[in-house]
């Protein structure tokens, strides 16, 4: 099937980000859009070709990049056919995915020799289906996205993938001040026009990179919208090259400013209260309430992006959501505290332990909340969509 027929079938339609349903006939017309795949390789063996074979049935172009494999990865990937980049040593996912797309944005001088409109990312070992990229570009096309994620169900992850994608949401919220479901779904597409911007800006090295790409994207003021996809996880997915403790750690680096922002504030929240309490100024519960306002002040004054950051989450969530959490927040910590001080806990211990409990219990609120929010709207459209083509078949 032409990829223009996958791409408008008659009669059909396709989701906007508000979940509402757009005919094709009343979007305008634009030529069929040039697609290319790229898919970064390392160590995947014979897992590669098949991927690679069900991705030149829903693109114009194919390249895949071998990033230093040690096994027989670049046999397989000669038998494919497709165009290789190959790198002689091991230099992780974001160095992988910078040479493919570099490639491919050299047009007639790349492997591919043609120009493209959309470039998608797709993992070597099996883990996303290829027949899910027109999904992307349709997508795209609707809301005018300039990137958009092929978001997995976190909840769905084999216990190992599920802890880092816990903590590399946590992080990119700290990071960003903005809630992404999934940031590490290597199912990406992207504008032709986004990408040398991206190019010039994100760094390019493993698993961060990732996380860096949609911060990037964010901060230069690029449209970044998800489409719920299925993940394949072959045997619980062990073949994953992704480190929960060393690349997690390479994540916050990502956002060591923000982050630093973050620890320096929870530790003037905690200086501020110990200097009340033992000056005898203030009790517990008042002095609680008071080092929070301090600290919060203090971000105020001191962060330049500091109001950019607070109107980003009311912007998305409304100024009662917000605030109800900060309000949450704050009257979660100063129970705890008067809690462990009315059973002989001594002040300082009481807030050390209650601001601990306090941010794991207000991330793993909010985290519940939006991760609900975010994927349950996407997988009923999902749905709704399989079953009008299910209609129509």
């Amino acid at each position: 099937m032409p990829l223009s027929a996958v791409l408008a079938p008659a009669g059909s339609t396709i989701e906007a980000a508000t979940g509402r349903a757009i005919p094709w006939e009343t979007l305008e017309p634009m030529p069929h859009p040039k697609i290319a795949v790229v898919i970064p390789c390392y160590n995947t063996s014979g897992h590669c070709t098949s991927v690679i074979a069900r991705a030149a049935e829903h693109a114009d172009g194919v390249i895949a990049v071998d990033d230093g494999s040690t096994d027989d990865t670049a046999e397989h990937l000669a038998s494919s056919g497709c165009a290789v980049v190959t790198l002689e040593r091991n230099s992780g996912k974001g160095a992988a995915l910078k040479a493919g797309i570099s490639n491919v944005l050299a047009g007639r001088g790349g492997l591919l020799e043609q120009e493209f409109d959309y470039i998608v990312t797709l993992d070597g070992d099996g883990q996303h289906d290829p027949a899910d990229v027109p999904r992307l570009v349709r997508h795209a096309i609707a809301t005018g996205s300039s990137v958009v994620i092929g978001m997995r169900d976190p909840r769905a992850m084999p216990p190992r993938s599920r802890i880092g994608s816990h903590f590399s949401r946590l992080l990119f919220l700290i990071g960003t001040g903005q809630y992404v479901a999934d940031t590490q779904s290597g199912f990406r597409l992207f504008t032709r026009a986004a990408l040398p911007a991206l190019l010039a800006n994100v760094t390019w090295r493993g698993y961060e990179t990732e996380s860096d790409m949609l911060g990037k994207a964010l901060a230069l003021g690029y449209d970044v919208s998800a489409v719920e996809i299925p993940a394949i996880y072959l045997d619980g997915n062990k073949r994953t090259q992704f480190n929960a403790w060393r690349d997690s750690t390479r994540i916050a680096s990502v956002f060591r400013r923000q982050l630093a922002w973050t620890v320096g504030m929870a530790m003037l929240d905690f200086v501020s209260f110990s200097v009340l309490t033992l000056a005898g100024w203030m009790g517990p519960v008042k002095a609680n309430v008071a080092a929070r306002a301090i600290a919060v002040l203090a971000q105020a004054l001191g962060r330049r992006d500091y109001a950019a950051r607070t109107r980003m989450p009311i912007r998305h969530e409304g100024f009662g959501s917000v605030a109800l959490a900060f309000a949450g927040h704050l009257a979660l910590t100063t129970s705890l505290v008067a809690i462990a001080v009315k059973a002989g806990v001594p002040p300082i211990p009481a807030k050390a332990g209650a601001q601990l409990v306090g941010y794991l219990a207000s991330f793993g609120a909010v985290d519940y909340v939006l991760l609900r929010r975010t994927i349950g709207p996407a997988r009923h459209r999902a749905r709704e969509a399989q079953g009008r083509a299910a209609a129509r078949s």
